[in-house]
C-alpha cells in the first residue's frame, strides 16, 4: 500500500541566478521568519543590497525573532552602530570581536 502524503516539514528548492534574485529571496525569508534567523556568510557589506539585508535582520529582531549573524572577520568591515543596545547578535569569525549591530 502506497501513501503519497507530503512530509509536514518538506522544503522547497529553487535555483537563484544572480545577486538580485538572491538578495530578494533572502530578505523575503528573513521577513517571514517567526522564531530564529541564522546567517553565516563570507563577506557582508553594510551598503547597497547588504544594507537591505541588514535592515531585514533588524526588522526580524525587533519583532522578537532571534537573529544571529556570523561573518568573516577579515573580509567584512565594522558594522554600523555596533553596541550592546542593538538587536542582532553578530560574531566576526577569525577576529576577536563580536557584538550587536543596528542601523
Amino acid at each position: 500500500m502506497s501513501h503519497s502524503h507530503a512530509h509536514p516539514h518538506a522544503h522547497d528548492l529553487g535555483l537563484l541566478i544572480g545577486g538580485v534574485d538572491l538578495f530578494a529571496a533572502l530578505i523575503e525569508a528573513v521577513d517571514a521568519a517567526h522564531h530564529e534567523v541564522h546567517l553565516e556568510t563570507y563577506i557582508f557589506r553594510f551598503e547597497g543590497a547588504g544594507a537591505d539585508v541588514a535592515h531585514a535582520l533588524m526588522r526580524a529582531a525587533q519583532r522578537g525573532v532571534q537573529v544571529r549573524v556570523v561573518v568573516d572577520g577579515v573580509g567584512t568591515g565594522e558594522p554600523p552602530a555596533l553596541g550592546p543596545s542593538s538587536a542582532v547578535d553578530c560574531l566576526f569569525f577569525l577576529r576577536r570581536t563580536g557584538g550587536r549591530f543596528g542601523l
